[in-house]
């Protein structure tokens, strides 16, 4: 009965202890949310009113601000949307969970604002954008009416489209020259020179498949593609990987983001990667492996095939979302508008495909080809990108053996089996028959971003 007793006290003497404990860490965690937050006036001065000059950028759960502290501090303001769904216990939990995430391939959160239906996050400002800017072109249509001329001031700085300014003549129309006048103002404003393309009426285009070529050609800043040369793409890949293993394995919780491409990873002055945007992110403890659900959202061409299909992600969702983003880092195009010549597929059927012929190095951005880096280490990117889009997750790596991939070049890589969404109209002919698979899937509840 003495021993019993004893064993009682000693169990309620340590339950306290615990209450208290877990108390104090509840207080603590209080004490540094109320420290992340920021006053709204401040920010919305920072942002001179949240002015669209400047905006930064946008996306399904809002817009991104540039900001200026009192103190001189650049910083990137997210201003979440009035229908983000999140109520303020659930944005706070958000904010403590990313605000305890530390590493240089992860965007810094400063802090926080909530007053009314506003809901801000303040993230440190990242220099040179998203690496999509660098990569390949922008994703929506409706900016190409920010790049278009007025016909009168093209008309009059080619002086009437005259044969003494043409340049030369093609298939696809005639080339001419800019000529500066000096009377008049409607030549270009900044006095740049530049060549017209004037395509023949009989092309075969309408306005809509012109839109889309510039969209797909027109964006690309050609400098800023040059500048990204085959040594800074391999530390770029290097650098989200490492951050994905830390949120994967090495931070307190195992994080999935769900939402990794390249819009989603800011490149700072250095050119160093880091990735951004939790809003997606799921948090599960360490001996969790995967999760469920019946809202599937995401990006279209990064999503895995069994997220799309059944609602299931695990770190193995992302590991796909990554061995997408390496096939577009080392080929400068998209997944879903990725053209070889006149022919147009996704860009993993033509990876895959141009595997098993033996000429991957077909995928390879034109500005790397000509002595920008190792083709060898360009071939094994792409290598192991494959694995990691493979259809079966489970045969997907590790992000820690990706690491190690990348890092050991005498670490013998396995053959990659087919990747995800392979289906029979984008299979070549000349493939055999045992190398297709067909994937059928009705999705009835769909918000991509």
């Amino acid at each position: 009965m003495t021993i019993f007793t004893v064993f009682i006290c000693i169990f309620l003497r340590k339950r306290k202890r615990r209450k208290s404990r877990q108390k104090d860490d509840t207080a603590e965690e209080i004490s540094v949310v109320e420290s992340l937050q920021y006053n709204f006036d401040t920010i919305r001065i920072a942002t001179n009113h949240f002015s669209d000059a400047n905006k930064l950028g946008q996306g399904g759960f809002g817009v991104v601000y540039k900001g200026n502290l009192p103190n001189g501090q650049e910083i990137a303001v997210k201003r979440l949307s009035r229908n983000s769904g999140q109520g303020e216990l659930e944005f706070k939990n958000e904010v403590m969970l990313v605000a305890k995430l530390q590493h240089r391939n992860l965007v810094r959160l400063l802090g926080f604002c909530l007053q009314g239906t506003e809901r801000l996050l303040i993230y440190e400002y990242v220099t040179n954008s998203s690496l999509n800017h660098f990569i390949f072109a922008a994703e929506e249509i409706s900016v190409v009416e920010s790049l278009q001329y007025n016909f009168d001031a093209i008309r009059i700085a080619t002086n009437h489209f005259s044969d003494a300014n043409k340049l030369g003549q093609g298939g696809f129309g005639v080339v001419y020259r800019e000529i500066k006048h000096s009377h008049t103002n409607m030549a270009l404003p900044n006095g740049q020179e530049i060549a017209v393309k004037r395509l023949s009426r009989n092309s075969g285009q309408g306005e809509l498949e012109f839109k889309n070529e510039i969209q797909l050609y027109g964006f690309v800043d050609p400098i800023n593609r040059a500048y990204l040369d085959w040594d800074k793409r391999y530390k770029i890949i290097g650098g989200i990987a490492r951050g994905l293993l830390y949120l994967h394995e090495d931070s307190r919780f195992r994080i999935i983001h769900r939402d990794l491409k390249a819009s989603n990873v800011l490149l700072d002055a250095k050119m160093k990667p880091k990735i951004s945007d939790f809003g997606m992110a799921r948090l599960f403890v360490l001996d969790e492996t995967q999760g469920n659900t019946n809202r599937i959202v995401g990006t279209y061409g990064y999503m895995a095939p069994e997220y799309v299909m059944r609602g299931q992600f695990s770190v193995k969702s992302d590991v796909f979302s990554f061995g997408v983003l390496i096939l577009e880092i080392v080929s400068g195009q998209k997944n879903n508008c990725f053209r070889s010549g006149e022919n147009e597929e996704d860009l993993l059927c033509y990876a895959w495909k141009s595997w098993q012929k033996g000429i991957a190095s077909n995928i390879i951005d034109p500005t790397l080809r000509n002595g920008s880096g190792p083709l060898h280490e360009m071939i094994r990117c792409i290598h192991i990108g494959l694995l990691c889009v493979q259809e079966n997750a489970a045969t997907r790596p590790t992000m820690a053996a990706v690491v190690l991939m990348l890092n050991s070049f005498f670490l013998t890589l396995s053959l990659s089996s087919e990747p995800a969404f392979f289906v029979r109209s984008s299979i070549d002919p000349e493939l055999p028959l045992s190398l297709v698979s067909v994937n059928e899937a009705s999705i009835t509840e769909l918000y991509p971003r």
